[in-house]
């Protein structure tokens, strides 16, 4: 809650300085491209979209995007295949791009805070990735102890890997259907009953 306050009032402060946050975020972005500088944070700044120009960004290898108003993970964002480490949490992303796969390099993926209701199997490809976190997302319903085990200073491959295992398992399975029924036969002995099951199951 206290990070969130921060969030909105460092944002409004922004806008009644009478600063347009996206300029903000090409300047930084400006910046770090003469200065080839590999980290580059763009949090906090009330985006709705990452200026296109990051894609020029070829050297960066980490990314904070924390705390916008961000929708999707651009295709600018895909194409920075040196980036080591990807911070989008507490975004409003409903879903990620197949196109993640081309960061090859990934090993931080901060997803945490979201609205996503499915995950893409391309993230299998990322071979790199021991540290996904995805933590307070209901609609994934990943089991605590997963998330756990493969995020932050616990994190590592093989436990990434169970984690996607069991979400994709789970989402593969379908409900099956018994293609059962039940019927009562009543009346009187000596009717014939016993005689109509016999028919009926053999």
């Amino acid at each position: 809650k206290n990070k969130l306050s921060a969030t909105v009032n460092q944002t409004l402060a922004l806008h009644v300085q009478g600063l347009d946050t996206e300029k903000i975020a090409e300047q930084r972005i400006a910046h770090a491209r003469r200065n080839k500088i590999s980290k580059l944070s763009l949090g906090n700044l009330g985006l709705t979209h990452v200026p296109p120009s990051i894609s020029q960004l070829a050297h960066l290898t980490y990314l904070d995007l924390d705390h916008n108003n961000l929708s999707s993970i651009p295709d600018a964002v895909c194409k920075l295949e040196n980036l080591r480490a990807l911070f989008i949490q507490w975004n409003s992303l409903t879903s990620l791009p197949e196109e993640i796969s081309r960061l090859v390099n990934l090993r931080t993926l901060g997803l945490t805070g979201n609205r996503l209701v499915d995950l893409p199997r391309s993230l299998l490809k990322l071979s790199a990735l021991n540290d996904l976190r995805l933590h307070e997302i209901p609609a994934l319903a990943l089991p605590p102890e997963l998330l756990a085990s493969a995020s932050g200073d616990q994190g590592d491959l093989g436990a990434v890997a169970r984690l996607l295992q069991y979400f994709f398992s789970a989402r593969s399975e379908q409900p099956r259907r018994l293609n059962e029924a039940k019927m009562i036969l009543v009346g009187r002995g000596g009717a014939g009953k016993t005689s109509l099951v016999n028919r009926l199951v053999h």
